[in-house]
């Protein structure tokens, strides 16, 4: 049962945020995903569903899918607390989804392929095509390794100008330990058209280059061509 510090945790950062990555992040999704009511959609990794609980506010028939059940059921009961009917959980794996064959007109794949080797990487994308139905959609969202590396890089020209003393470490002491699995857009890209999906269009957030971004008119003229390298995170948008 949830204490009432987990139950406004849950409501205030995930399901109703008041912060701007949770807000932020619903907005980005939801806007590119466009559920539409009575459609079916699946949420790949829902964690404590966040994505199932708004689309469902739409009239979408939502599943949410993963493998913490604990993170299922305290969602669920997360959503109860606040007087809204949960959507459908299911504990289960995204590397073998425990659905037929396009059953779904949308997925949505939000903060979860950086918790995933290259290899499951592709397999979960394979399983999204099986289950997408063929006019589908998908969202994949997900933060951007890029902007982490060039980071270091950053940190680099500080120890060679003697501005830091400390150890540049790789990137993947730099970042959270489960996001191992961070990529950029550009792998991504590629590693959705290799099963089989066709890119609409690709999106960048939260673009800033030190030092430079502080110049006007500097974001204006370079965020197009420098977004894949300096924006912290991505969104592609997919169909069959």
């Amino acid at each position: 049962m949830l204490t009432k510090s987990d139950f406004e945790h849950i409501r205030d950062y995930y399901l109703e945020p008041k912060n701007e990555w949770g807000s932020s992040r619903i907005s980005r999704v939801l806007n590119e995903a466009e559920p539409k009511s009575n459609e079916t959609m699946l949420d790949i990794g829902c964690g404590l569903g966040t994505f199932s609980f708004h689309a469902s506010k739409l009239g979408v028939k939502a599943v949410g899918l993963d493998r913490d059940y604990s993170a299922l059921t305290r969602g669920i009961e997360a959503v109860k607390k606040i007087g809204a009917e949960p959507a459908l959980r299911i504990k289960g794996d995204a590397l073998n989804l425990p659905f037929c064959n396009e059953s779904f007109n949308l997925i949505i794949n939000a903060d979860f392929i950086e918790h995933l080797n290259d290899a499951d990487k592709s397999n979960v994308f394979r399983e999204m095509l099986r289950v997408m139905k063929k006019d589908g959609r998908a969202v994949i969202y997900s933060p951007n390794v890029e902007r982490i590396i060039w980071e270091l890089r950053g940190e680099k020209i500080k120890k060679v100008f003697g501005i830091r003393k400390a150890k540049i470490p790789l990137w993947q002491e730099y970042v959270d330990k489960d996001h191992f699995g961070m990529s950029s857009s550009s792998k991504i890209i590629q590693m959705l058209k290799s099963v089989g999906f066709k890119i609409v269009h690709v999106k960048y957030y939260e673009f800033n280059v030190p030092i430079f971004s502080k110049i006007p008119g500097f974001n204006f003229l370079f965020q197009f061509l420098l977004n894949p390298i300096f924006a912290n995170r991505f969104l592609i948008k997919v169909t069959r």
